[in-house]
């Protein structure tokens, strides 16, 4: 499944859930504005991070709307633009190494952030980086398009509840549940085999 057909299910069933994220999607980018948006970005934007942008773009700034709409748990999605300016912020961060240049913003909320590692792996994946205050980065999910299977399955196997037009963080939900799906839908993620190790 392509990481668009996979955040469109996935949208789908957001917007029957009646979401207040999913209003906030628009058409995506040509490849012209990808290319002028992204330009201050140092390395090429990996190929899953291209293909959703070219189906997905969001308003700048839409989550400080009165309505808070989340994307996942606290988390916002971000559109392009957006992205870029927080990439660029990160970028100007002196505390950061140089290996956190190379992870692109996604998703997230005051300084935590899921990011796309820019460098592929050696199989030409582009690893799902996960940094939250206090705890050291760790890969979280193996592409973009996983990280939305894994939350389409997570939602649609009702492990991880929706109330109130938002989607809860896996920290609510069923913590083996979400584990087992995790690791089904990330082989070799050490993070989600380790977690399903102490439950």
């Amino acid at each position: 499944m392509s990481v668009a057909s996979a955040a469109g299910r996935l949208f789908d069933l957001l917007t029957a859930q009646g979401t207040q994220f999913t209003q906030y999607l628009r058409p995506g980018l040509t490849p012209e504005q990808i290319r002028e948006i992204a330009a201050p970005v140092e390395h090429p934007l990996p190929p899953e991070v291209v293909e959703f942008y070219r189906h997905y773009d969001l308003p700048k700034g839409y989550f400080y709307n009165p309505d808070q709409p989340t994307f996942y748990g606290i988390y916002w999605l971000l559109g392009l633009e957006d992205a870029v300016a927080s990439w660029q912020e990160r970028r100007s961060y002196d505390f950061l190494d140089a290996r956190e240049h190379e992870w692109f913003p996604f998703i997230e909320e005051d300084g935590n952030n899921y990011l796309v590692d820019m460098v592929a792996t050696p199989e030409g994946q582009h690893p799902i980086v996960r940094t939250f205050h206090g705890l050291e980065p760790h890969v979280e999910f193996a592409n973009l398009t996983a990280m939305f299977d894994t939350f389409y399955a997570w939602v649609s196997e009702d492990v991880v509840p929706v109330e109130s037009g938002h989607v809860a963080g896996d920290y609510e939900g069923d913590k083996k549940r979400v584990a087992e799906i995790a690791v089904r839908l990330n082989p070799g993620v050490a993070y989600w085999t380790s977690r399903l190790a102490q439950l």
